[in-house]
Parts: C-alpha cells; sequence; structure tokens
C-alpha cells in the first residue's frame, strides 16, 4: 500500500512540474521561447498619464504574418516609388501585427499608443539590434492610439542580415504609455 502511495505521489509531483515549467515557458514572454507566426499573446498593461489615473488593461498582441526578402521588396516597392533596395547583406523582414485592447475596470477611457520609436524592434538570436526599414511601408503601418474595445491592425519593417536566419522582434509597452504591468513579449521572424 505504501509503495503505490509512494508512486501515486512521485507521479502527482512529475505533473505539477510538468504544468508548472510549461506555464513558465509560455511562448511570447522570454527571449529563449518567442511566439511563433500566428500566435497570440494575452498581456496586461497599465494606461495613464500619472500613477494615480493607472488603469489595468489586458492586451493581444497577434504576429499575422511575416515576409522576408524578395517578396518583402516586391510590397515595399509597390508601397513608395521612393523605397530604395536594402543595403548589402541585409533584407526588409515586413510583420503584420495586430493589437486589442480590453478595459479590466472602469471607466477604461485611457488609449495605447502605436508605433512609437523603439516600441517595435529587431535583433538577431545573439541580441545584435536590426535597424526599422528606412522606407514607407505597406498599408496600413502600424500606428495610432488603441482604445479600449478596439484593434488595430498594420505593418512594421526591419533591416536584418541575410545570413541570419532567425531573427526575433521584441515588443515594449513602455515605449506607447504601457506601464508597470506590460512586459517584453518576443515573436520569430521566421
Amino acid at each position: 500500500m505504501k509503495g503505490g502511495l509512494t508512486v501515486g505521489f512521485i507521479l502527482v509531483c512529475v505533473i505539477l512540474v510538468s504544468v508548472f515549467a510549461e506555464g513558465t515557458q509560455k511562448h511570447g514572454m522570454s527571449y529563449s521561447n518567442p511566439a511563433p507566426i500566428g500566435t497570440t499573446i494575452n498581456t496586461q498593461i497599465q494606461c495613464g498619464s500619472n500613477p494615480v489615473s493607472l488603469e489595468p488593461y489586458d492586451l493581444k498582441i497577434t504576429l499575422l504574418q511575416v515576409t522576408r526578402g524578395e517578396q518583402a521588396w516586391e510590397r515595399l516597392r509597390t508601397a513608395s516609388d521612393s523605397n530604395k533596395p536594402a543595403t548589402n547583406g541585409f533584407e526588409y523582414v515586413l510583420a503584420q501585427i495586430r493589437f486589442e485592447l480590453k478595459a479590466i475596470v472602469f471607466p477604461g477611457n485611457k488609449s495605447f499608443r502605436l508605433g512609437t520609436p523603439l516600441q517595435l524592434i529587431a535583433m538577431s538570436p545573439d541580441g545584435k539590434e536590426y535597424a526599422s526599414a528606412p522606407a514607407v511601408l505597406p498599408e496600413p503601418e502600424l500606428s495610432g492610439e488603441l482604445r479600449a474595445g478596439e484593434s488595430v491592425e498594420g505593418w512594421v519593417g526591419f533591416l536584418v542580415e541575410k545570413r541570419d536566419g532567425k531573427p526575433l522582434m521584441a515588443f515594449d509597452p513602455a515605449s506607447g504609455g504601457g506601464t508597470l504591468r506590460g512586459r517584453v513579449v518576443w515573436f520569430q521572424l521566421f
């Protein structure tokens, strides 16, 4: 009887450790485990102009699609005749992203700004930061105010090294007016 209890206890412990480990390894919540294309990341941010008026919001971020290389350049060429080809050794990566905001408490009247500098950055797997694409992006470009109950979808672009087969994209909510609960989330650009 004691042997059966011991095996049962060990089995329960293994299941609990597995569940805990899976929860800590959630896609997108760390640099080492970025979310793949098509994955929706659920996170929370707090919005407001000062600490007294901060309100919590649920934020959903979905990386809808990624195009790279010749396909990305073709989209950029179509977007504007003023766009120039990528510099030698680099290529364009375009990412289409959707953001959805939901108020958690009343009044839920704050907004979150999308498209601010350093809000979305591309990085190599070894931590090298890539530049944003110096180009007119396909419409709609990701920008504007996101309010509770709304969603915004748009394109961002980067220049990455051609030899980098696994670039990443990070979203930092602190660059758009989100504070405290907001944490950096990671996506695969491949």
